[in-house]
């Protein structure tokens, strides 16, 4: 299942509500992995 159009709304319409669904939806990854997620959604997000 793809959350990504899900994450995008949400992080639009309340910013907040993501950090709990963002740490559910990586709890898997790495340290860095996760630094990577928030860095590339960042560029994603500015261009």
């Amino acid at each position: 299942m793809d959350f990504k159009p899900l994450i995008t709304l949400l992080a639009i319409v309340n910013p907040l509500a993501i950090v709990p669904f963002f740490i559910h939806y990586t709890e898997g990854f790495s340290p860095p992995h996760r630094r990577h997620t928030i860095r590339w959604r960042r560029r994603r997000r500015s261009s």
